[in-house]
């Protein structure tokens, strides 16, 4: 039921217009719940089997992996952005920052 519950915020705010009403930050923030809700939705569906629990747990794994994924794409986006703003960025700098640090 909290998963319902944080499903129907999710719903109301889907339209493009209520989502340039919100601001781009505070409408993804409130759509990262379908985080919670997809991870709620398989433990509601663990609940719910009584005798066999392969299909659930199949399921799980594969919201895991997905999440384990989400959030690597996340942290390495960040690291991408962290370095690009590096003042003594390589990356940044391109190939004439290596000689310039092979040089002195």
């Amino acid at each position: 039921f909290a998963a319902f519950v944080m499903l129907v915020p999710l719903a109301a705010t889907s339209p493009n217009r209520v989502a340039r009403w919100l601001g781009g930050r505070r409408w993804k923030n409130l759509h990262r719940l379908i985080y919670v809700c997809a991870s709620l939705g398989v433990v509601h569906y663990l609940w719910l089997v009584k005798a066999d629990a392969q299909r659930p747990l199949i399921y799980g794994a594969i919201v895991a992996a997905l999440l384990v994924f989400r959030l690597w794409t996340f942290i390495a986006r960040k690291n991408s952005q962290s370095r690009s703003n590096h003042p003594r960025s390589i990356a940044s700098d391109g190939p004439s920052a290596v000689q310039t640090l092979r040089n002195g």
